[in-house]
């Protein structure tokens, strides 16, 4: 089970101008515009909110790069460890908001995890 990948939607913002917590909403806010965001939406809605709230909250990795390195490090010690992470990619409307990502995941998140051991 160690040696299964993680497949996760990441959606990290790092606007310069923006406080930590902005940059959460800001990262909220592009998961929401997501290719996927209405499929997931059209989902069941119970009395504790959205389907898309619920994954953006607890299931996609959004947030700062700060944030994101903490729930992808929950993650690890909450499953024992994994071999490799893999992110979903889509073919969004605005490829801008998915490279910015991804690109903030190599450079700005991962090298906060350098310390986890691959499984």
């Amino acid at each position: 089970r160690n040696y299964m990948p993680r497949t996760l939607m990441v959606f990290v913002n790092d606007e310069p101008s923006l406080s930590d917590s902005e940059k959460t909403e800001a990262a909220k806010e592009e998961a929401k515009k997501s290719d996927l965001a209405p499929a997931v939406d059209r989902e069941s809605k119970d009395s504790n909110g959205s389907s898309l709230e619920k994954m953006i909250d607890d299931v996609w990795i959004v947030g700062d790069p700060n944030e994101c390195a903490n729930k992808i490090r929950d993650l690890y010690n909450l499953v024992g460890g994994f071999g490799h992470l893999l992110t979903v990619t889509y073919d969004p409307d605005d490829h801008n908001l998915q490279k910015n990502s991804l690109e903030l995941l190599a450079n700005e998140v991962l090298p906060k995890l350098s310390d986890l051991k691959l499984n």
